[in-house]
């Protein structure tokens, strides 16, 4: 749907400049008709959508594989520290998850979703697998994930 709608948008600003008989920068046809969608002149301007600019092989199915499982495992840990796991044999396959599929994306090595999960797997990679969090650590890695997961969809947004 999503594509299908970016390839229409593309097609009206050809017509649009067929019909008007000019050719207005995109500049220009985005300051008279949408200002505010800056997002949408960037995916004119490199002729492309969102999910081809940043696909996967497969046209982007690929990629959307991967945000959905993505988002499957931050539900996922952010529920396991939810309920209260805090052994680390239970829990550092569940950030290890996030850590390996997040790493698909093509996210800047400072993201703050990147940044937060690689300092729990960080830990809990030094921790022995009988250990078990503590209380304040407990709920250190709940609100991380929970902000990670948060900056994870921004990110999402501005595809």
């Amino acid at each position: 749907w999503y594509q299908r709608r970016v390839h229409g948008v593309k097609n009206a600003v050809k017509d649009y400049k067929q019909f008007m008989g000019t050719d207005p920068t995109l500049s220009v046809f985005f300051q008279r008709f949408a200002p505010h969608c800056k997002l949408a002149r960037h995916r004119l301007q490199i002729g492309m959508t969102a999910l081809e600019e940043h696909a996967v092989g497969d046209g982007g199915k690929a990629d959307q594989a991967t945000i959905a499982t993505v988002t499957q495992c931050f539900i996922t840990a952010i529920d396991a520290f939810s309920i209260g796991q805090k052994a680390v044999d239970d829990i550092h396959p569940v950030v290890k998850d996030v850590w390996e599929n997040i790493n698909k994306l093509e996210l800047k090595s400072d993201h703050p979703s990147r940044t937060k999960v690689m300092k729990w797997l960080t830990k809990l990679n030094n921790m022995s697998a009988a250990d078990e969090l503590t209380a304040e650590d407990s709920r250190q890695i709940t609100f991380d994930f929970d902000q990670a997961y948060q900056e994870f969809l921004k990110y999402l947004k501005g595809l």
